[in-house]
């Protein structure tokens, strides 16, 4: 179930899944939780608007989803973190932490 796309997305939220689905799989970064949650369906207070919400805490993808997770589980070094946010760029979305567990993703 980790990585499952919800299909009621927009096309730029689907999109952003699937990049961020395969750059997870690309460098074999796991989660055995739900990691994307349609904002419909969202009632945090943090996320809302956005075109995705990304869970990330306690996972492996953590390294790659948020900085805290990059700081914590890289030893400081954002690379795959960067790398991410610049290929989420480029299909026109940015990735912000809300919390500790889990980011939004909105269009730029």
């Amino acid at each position: 179930m980790s990585f499952e796309i919800p299909e009621s997305l927009s096309e730029k939220g689907r999109r952003a899944a699937e990049i961020i689905s395969g750059f997870c799989s690309q460098h074999r970064l796991t989660s055995s939780q739900r990691v994307f949650i349609d904002p419909e369906e969202w009632s945090g207070d943090y996320g809302q608007g956005s075109l995705l919400i990304v869970m990330h805490e306690g996972s492996d993808a953590n390294r790659a989803l948020s900085m805290d997770g990059a700081y914590e589980q890289n030893g400081g070094d954002y690379s795959l973190y960067e790398s991410l946010v610049e290929r989420l760029r480029e299909a026109g979305v940015f990735i912000e932490q809300c919390t500790r567990y889990h980011s939004a993703i909105y269009e730029v």
